[in-house]
């Protein structure tokens, strides 16, 4: 069993359901990710492979990564980031900039995906729809503009941008509805 943990900029770790809010945090190469990981059951903690991506569900868009992280097993049964205030532990996942967006990638949903796979071979997979939002408010006004759809590479940001309409362009599928 497996279950989708998202990451804060101050640290904290949350689980995510369907319609939680996905905290855009700045990464130290810059940009915008969202930090994903998981708490499973079941598997072997050491080395589990952590793939996560994060997917338009207007146009099928898919953004991931995948990196090795250790899982300590807790009082509760469920193992979690060993450490979870250390970025290595979670999937950082390039979100903005949003050069290639058909929509804003903040205060719309998206879909997070994760998979995991030991040692042994054993797998699990989750999925939620989140939505994320600009985490640091020292930041909010850069992060929307990079993170609005078809942001231009080295465009000035300056000042609050507005959010536009939402949801799917018109005559979009609507992929993953």
């Amino acid at each position: 069993m497996v279950e989708v943990v998202l990451r804060a900029p101050d640290g904290t770790t949350m689980l995510a359901g369907d319609g939680a809010a996905a905290p855009l945090t700045e990464p130290p190469q810059g940009g915008e990710v969202l930090f994903i990981s998981v708490r499973a059951r079941n598997l072997d903690t050491c080395a589990v492979d952590l793939v996560a991506s994060v997917r338009d569900l207007c146009d099928a868009r898919v953004r991931l990564e995948g990196r090795p992280v250790n899982l300590t097993r807790a009082a509760d049964g469920w193992a979690y980031p060993t450490s979870p205030t250390e970025l290595d532990n979670f999937a950082n996942v390039g979100v903005c900039p949003n050069t290639a967006g058909v929509r804003d990638l903040y205060g719309e949903p998206y879909r997070v995906e994760v998979t995991i796979t030991d040692k042994a071979g054993r797998q699990g997979a989750a999925a939620v729809q989140v939505v994320p939002y600009c985490a640091e408010p020292d930041r909010a006004d850069d992060c929307a503009c990079t993170c609005a759809a078809r942001y231009v590479l080295g465009s000035t940001c300056a000042g609050p941008r507005d959010a536009g309409p939402g949801g799917c362009p018109p005559g979009d599928a609507g992929v993953g509805d």
